[in-house]
């Protein structure tokens, strides 16, 4: 059952009223002033900044609103809703007990809430970024149960991802979401945002987080996340690139071949060509994504003459020209692509403890999800590690 609006003022002074419960026996009177609502704060979990707003299909935030909700005292009791502080007679409006005056607050934050803990269902089109934010900032000062709004929350993620794909594939947009997919529990979310974060952040920006409305969580921020996105990322870099051009550093290091000169710059150009500068700045001004969608655009043709054919030396290794250069970059493509599987919750929760068998490398495993929600391999585990390492026992050849 959804939400019921009784009634609903077009005058911001008049109240917009919720009935929550037809026996209801207890109103909550809620103001919500345009500073909630006025500004966006973009940061990571280490304190980095940006200035800029963004809003995604929210409504203009009113100069000042009221919501009054009427709820059965009895199903916050049941789910051990501490308003205790709120109960207090300083609180209560003059006109009587049965009215709870909540001061300033974020009325779709309070209202998902009291909906969830009267059975209620929220309508997921009318929650937007700040209103999630809202109501995990609610959670955080009142000492609710997060667990109960999760199942909720992951309807509301399925949508957007299912029916707002423009909004969904928005770096700014997931940079948002980060958190509040980390706070509800959320495995797929939370795996499908931070690998799209790795592959679609711009290498010249360090991939952070982002606040909607200034609020400081203290305890709730999570710790390395950001780190380990920006570690994975590096990593991803290096690799790409010694993929890209081992091949050219095998045949200079290894074969003297006099076709090897036209081989390579054949190579060198057409990956010139696609966009990906050799010697550029295309590692350090572009994301993954837009380097491996340009090897999509590698032509074999090109890369040698049609009149030139391969030698008939006898080197060992084999010279340039008998390099298969297309089969080179559909190799890195694949392997780039499938090297981060994105982060695992449940793998960070087996940390700190690196010393735990869980995170010991020389232990031999069929698989690196075992117990988690979600599927991925041995990158996700490495970078789900929360914590500082502090041996060199962790680091592997992955190259």
């Amino acid at each position: 059952m959804e939400i019921s609006s009784v009634t609903k003022s077009k005058n911001p002074r008049n109240s917009t009223v919720f009935t929550l419960s037809t026996s209801s026996d207890l109103k909550i009177l809620v103001t919500e002033c345009s500073e909630l609502l006025s500004y966006d704060e973009s940061s990571d979990a280490e304190d980095v900044s940006e200035g800029g707003y963004i809003e995604f299909e929210s409504p203009d935030a009113p100069i000042a609103d009221q919501a009054i909700f009427y709820v059965k005292e009895s199903a916050l009791d049941e789910n051990n809703v501490r308003l205790e502080h709120v109960k207090d007679l300083a609180w209560r409006d003059k006109g009587g007990n049965d009215t709870i005056n909540l001061g300033e607050e974020s009325i779709k934050g309070i209202g998902v809430w009291l909906a969830t803990f009267h059975d209620q269902v929220t309508p997921l089109s009318t929650m937007f970024m700040d209103d999630i934010w809202s109501a995990i900032k609610v959670c955080a000062e009142r000492g609710f149960d997060r667990k109960k709004l999760q199942p909720w929350f992951k309807q509301w993620v399925d949508r957007i991802r299912n029916e707002q794909s423009k909004t969904w594939n928005d770096v700014m947009f997931n940079r948002q979401l980060l958190f509040p997919c980390h706070f509800f529990d959320d495995a797929v979310g939370f795996q499908q945002l931070t690998k799209f974060l790795v592959y679609n952040t711009n290498m010249f920006s360090p991939i952070k987080e982002s606040k909607p409305f200034k609020f400081d969580r203290g305890d709730l921020s999570p710790k390395f996340v950001i780190k380990q996105l920006n570690a994975v990322r590096e990593d991803l870099r290096t690799v790409l690139q010694r993929r890209i051009f081992a091949e050219v550093h095998g045949i200079l290091e290894q074969s003297a071949c006099r076709c090897n000169d036209t081989a390579i710059c054949t190579y060198l150009k057409e990956i010139d060509r696609i966009g990906i500068k050799p010697w550029g700045a295309t590692f350090y001004n572009s994301s993954i994504k837009d380097i491996t969608d340009r090897l999509e655009l590698f032509d074999p043709a090109l890369v040698r003459k049609l009149n030139v054919k391969p030698c008939h030396c006898k080197c060992s290794p084999h010279c340039g020209c008998s390099i298969v250069w297309d089969e080179v970059v559909k190799k890195a493509h694949k392997d780039i692509l499938g090297y981060f599987d994105g982060l695992c919750l449940d793998c960070t929760k087996h940390t700190p403890n690196e010393d735990s068998n869980y995170w010991k490398p020389e232990i031999q495993r069929n698989r690196y999800d075992q117990n988690c929600r979600i599927n991925h391999g041995e990158k996700t585990w490495y970078f789900s590690f929360m914590g500082q390492r502090k041996h060199h026992r962790f680091e592997r050849d992955w190259f």
